[in-house]
C-alpha cells in the first residue's frame, strides 16, 4: 500500500460523491474521483476518470486497470450501483491491499430489502413487517434490490394510492407496515472490528425526492444506544448509514434500512465536526483516534444547488 493513501470515489459526480471528496480534500487526502459521465461538477474538485456504468460487463476490467494505473489504496463507493459491483470484487481487492468502504458480511444483504428484513428479525432488531396483501393498508413499497435500476419508494393508503403505481412496482418491490413517525438518518464509522468511533443522528425534517433538505443533528441517547449494538451484532465496517422511524404511537424506533455508504447528508456530520471519510482513512492506516467522537449537537443543514460553469 501506499505510504500516502489515494481514495478512488466511485460515483463522484452525485451529491455523496461530492461530499466526500470535500471532506476528503479539506484533509489534504489526494482523491480521484469516477463517474460514467464526463461532464461531472466533481471536475472542479480533483481529476475523474469515465468509467462504464456499473452494470456494464467491462466495468470490473476498467476500474480494475484505473485502480492499479493510479495506485489508488481505498475506494469509497458513493451509490448503490457502484457499491455492488465493487462488493461483488471485494475478495479481489482486498487480496490486492486495497480497502473497500462498507466491505463486510452483510454488504449485499443490505442492498437485498428481504434479506435486510430476515437480519433484523434474527438480530432482534425492531422493524416494520413485510405486508403479503396488495389491500392491507397502510404500506410502504420499495424496490426489493438496491444497485439496479432506479430506486422508487410509495406510500400506499388506499384503493386509489394502489391503482395509480405501475404493476412493474409490485413486481420487483417490497411491501412494509407504514409506520407514522420521525425519520432519521444515522451516519456512523466503525472500525475493523465493528466498533463505532462516531454515531451521529440527523433528524430528518424536510425531504425532497429523497434526498434530505434540512436536518438537524440531535442527541438522542437511546436511539444511540441502539445502533451501537447494531454496529457489533450486524458486522458493520466503515463508514454506514442507517435509516429508523421513531413511532409517534408505541414511542419504538423502527429500522427500515442499512446502507454500507456514506448517505448524501454525510456533509451535515463533516460539518458537525466528525469527519467520517477520513476517519474511515485512518482507521485503516492504523492512526489511533480518541472515540468515541461527538459531533456539534443541534447543529441544522439546509441545502441548496449551486451552478457548476465550465466550457
Amino acid at each position: 500500500m501506499n505510504k500516502q493513501p489515494i481514495v478512488l470515489v466511485a460515483g463522484s459526480g452525485n451529491v455523496t460523491g461530492m461530499n466526500v471528496i470535500r471532506g476528503l480534500i479539506e484533509k489534504n487526502i489526494k482523491v480521484i474521483g469516477c463517474d460514467f459521465q464526463q461532464d461531472n461538477p466533481a471536475n472542479m474538485l480533483c481529476q475523474n476518470l469515465v468509467v462504464p456504468k456499473a452494470d456494464a460487463p467491462e466495468y470490473t476490467d476498467v476500474m480494475i486497470q484505473n485502480i492499479r494505473k493510479c495506485q489508488i489504496s481505498h475506494v469509497i463507493p458513493s451509490n448503490d450501483h457502484d457499491l455492488r459491483r465493487l462488493t461483488l470484487m471485494g475478495e479481489l481487492l482486498e487480496n490486492q491491499g486495497i480497502w473497500l468502504n462498507g466491505y463486510g458480511p452483510n454488504t449485499l444483504s443490505w442492498l437485498d430489502k428481504e434479506a435486510t428484513q430476515k437480519l433484523f428479525d434474527a438480530h432482534k432488531v425492531l422493524t416494520p413487517y413485510i405486508v403479503t396483501d396488495d389491500a392491507d393498508y397502510p404500506y410502504i413499497l420499495r424496490k426489493k434490490m438496491m444497485g439496479n435500476n432506479r430506486k422508487f419508494v410509495y406510500v400506499v393508503k388506499c384503493d386509489e394510492d394502489r391503482k395509480e403505481i405501475p404493476q412493474q412496482a409490485f413486481n420487483v418491490g417490497i411491501k412494509t407496515r407504514f409506520i407514522e413517525g420521525k425519520e432519521y438518518t444515522i451516519d456512523v464509522i466503525c472500525d475493523k472490528n465493528s466498533q463505532p468511533w462516531a454515531i451521529v443522528p440527523r433528524l430528518r425534517i424536510e425531504v425532497r425526492n429523497g434526498m434530505v433538505y434540512h436536518a438537524c443533528i440531535v442527541k438522542d441517547d437511546k436511539l444511540i444506544t441502539l445502533v451501537k449494538c447494531m454496529c457489533k451484532d450486524l458486522n458493520l465496517k466503515g463508514i454506514n448509514c442507517l435509516q429508523c422511524i421513531h413511532n409517534s404511537e408505541d414511542g419504538e424506533y423502527y429500522f427500515i434500512e442499512i446502507n454500507p455508504r456514506p448517505g448524501s447528508g454525510i456533509d451535515l456530520s463533516v460539518q458537525g465536526g466528525v469527519n467520517m471519510p477520513y476517519l474511515w482513512i485512518q482507521e485503516t492506516l492504523g492512526n489511533s483516534i480518541d472515540a468515541p467522537i461527538e459531533p456539534e449537537w443541534g447543529l441544522n443543514m439546509l441545502r441548496y444547488y449551486s451552478g457548476y460553469f465550465y466550457r
